[in-house]
This record gives C-alpha cells, structure tokens and sequence, in this order.
C-alpha cells in the first residue's frame, strides 16, 4: 500500500479518537463503569456532571436516543469492557425526546431511566389527524406506538415555559398518561423561562433526580464485566409526589393531592431540589371522564382546530 495513503489513514484515526474522545466522560475514580448516561455536550465538562458522573460511576455519553448503538465503540475507547453491557439512560430534544421514550419501550430491562426534553406529543392509535407533525410514519417520532412498555421506566420529562412548539402542553399530556394510567416512576420538571431548544438542562436538579433513581434501579454491588445487570423494580409507594400547580410536595403516603396527576421523585432531597427550582403550572389540564378498553385509556384529547373532544386509544397501527 502506498506509504502516503498509510499516514493518511494513520492520521485519520488518531483524529477520529481524538474527536471521539471529546463526546465522553468517564470519572477518573471509576474502577466499575456501573452505566452510560446520554448528557448534552455541555455536560461532559461541567462540574456539576462531572460530580455526580463521579459519585454514581457512571460514564457521561454524547446526547443520544439511543445511547447503547454506541456501546462497544464506547467500551473500547475508554478501555472498560463492562460498558459493552451497560444500562443506560437515552435523552433527547423535541422529537427525540419521544424516540428516548420510544428506546425505553424497547429496552425496559436496559434502560436505567429515560429523559425526554422537551418532547412533543406522543401519537397514539386513533389519533393521528390530531398530530401536528404526523406526516407519514416514515420518522421513528411519528409514528404511532403504544408507550406502555416504557411506564415501568422512571423518567425526567422536562417541558419550558417559554417553548413555543411543544409549550407545557404536549409534555405534560405525555407525563400525565404514565401517571394516570399506571402510576408510573415519572417526574416532571416546568423549567422557568426557557425555550424549546438552546439551553442547556438543570444540572443540579436533574442529576439530584437521576441520583435517586439510579439507587432504586442498579443492584448495590458491581456485577460481572460480560453481564448486563438486572434492574430493580421501583416501589412508587416509597418515594415523593410532587402538585405541578401547587408545588406541594409530600412522602407518597402523605400526599394530599391527585396522585395520578402528582410528579414522582425519589426521595426527600429531589423533591426538595424540585420544589427550589420548577416554576408552578398555571392550569390544570381538564378531568379526563371517558374511558375505553385499551391498555392506556381513560384519555381524551381536546382538539383545538375542532373545539371538540376526540378520543385517543393508545394502540399499535
């Protein structure tokens, strides 16, 4: 081979690992990388991250959806072959807040926990002339699925005051399903006046959140490098319930609001950093009273083009 074409793809690969090395943080103090965590790009270098990657032993991804496509490259650049199994914990923005919410469907027993920022509306079964951005199906965000299987999940959704696509609508009606339906793990966070896209999430309260639900998912010990851990079940029970409208806070069993309706957080101090942060909802979304015989239902949507309720059972097409 020519010696020149040798040093080029020499140098090529230096520069792909240096680059690659760039989307990642692994805490120095880790002996065990116990998971991968999809964190925007601000993250990797921000002390606030940095801490808690180093607290929980967890390795910091470059934001994606899917974080476990990226592995084995993962594994190998940081020289950890427990990260080839990993749980992780998918993020996105907007549309690829619904594909995280989508990933955690599909791995239940991988995902650690999912955060959707942002998101857009879920698209249900039955319900697709509704969606704003429903074009055809070709778009893994659009198309329609039953998220049931990602209740079990704990989640961070997080919507913005200022956000002027999605608003504090569209996530909070996804937030609402997993609650209602099946009391889901599920925490929401109305961040003050932030905008769809463009600033960064709040670390302090987010990596408080995690932190607590990172000790309910992982076994308390490491596990062996070539085997994927089995997460924990969540007892909801045990944990906090947070009023969007109120911002009351309260142990589950003390709540004296609408549970179904109550953000879920792990423990007293999330809930503590929750209420010090989020700015209150300014409404209620209306009583749901129909209710179908579908594996999400109990769920209307109110349709303001038509000024009249349309039903949306959540099924697969």
């Amino acid at each position: 081979m020519n010696m020149h074409l040798l040093r080029a793809i020499a140098c090529w690969l230096l520069l792909t690992a240096a680059a690659f090395s760039q989307s990642y943080y692994l805490p120095p103090s880790a002996t065990f990388v116990r998971g991968v965590i999809a964190v925007e790009s601000t993250a990797l270098t921000d002390a606030t991250w940095q801490s808690f990657a180093n607290r929980t032993s967890m390795l910091l991804a470059a934001l994606t959806d899917t974080p476990q496509n990226s592995l084995a490259a993962l594994a190998t650049a940081t020289g950890r072959p427990e990260v080839n199994v990993a749980p992780f914990v998918p993020a996105g923005v907007s549309s690829g807040g619904v594909s995280a919410l989508q990933n955690a469907m599909n791995n239940p027993t991988r995902c650690i926990a999912v955060i959707p920022i942002h998101p857009g509306r879920l698209f249900f079964t039955g319900n697709d002339a509704f969606n704003f951005n429903h074009i055809d199906g070709s778009v893994a965000a659009t198309r329609l699925f039953d998220f049931s299987g990602a209740f079990p999940v704990p989640a961070i959704f997080l919507c913005a005051e200022r956000d002027s696509l999605s608003g504090i609508v569209m996530p909070t009606e996804n937030f609402e399903i997993g609650r209602r339906m099946a009391n889901a793990p599920w925490a929401m966070i109305t961040e003050p006046n932030v905008q769809h896209t463009g600033t960064p999430i709040p670390p302090a309260l987010v990596t408080t959140i995690l932190e607590g639900m990172i000790a309910r998912r992982l076994p308390v010990t490491n596990w062996p490098a070539n085997q994927a851990p089995v997460l924990q079940a969540v007892d909801v029970t045990t944990g906090w319930l947070a009023d969007l409208v109120t911002k009351q806070i309260a142990p589950y069993a003390t709540f004296t609001g609408d549970r179904t309706r109550a953000a879920w957080l792990p423990d007293e101090a999330s809930a503590n950093a929750w209420a010090a942060y989020v700015i209150a909802q300014p409404f209620r979304r209306p009583t749901q009273t129909i209710v179908l015989p579908t594996s999400v239902s109990n769920l209307q949507i109110f349709d303001p083009a038509r000024l009249t309720p349309r039903l949306s059972p959540a099924r697969h097409c």
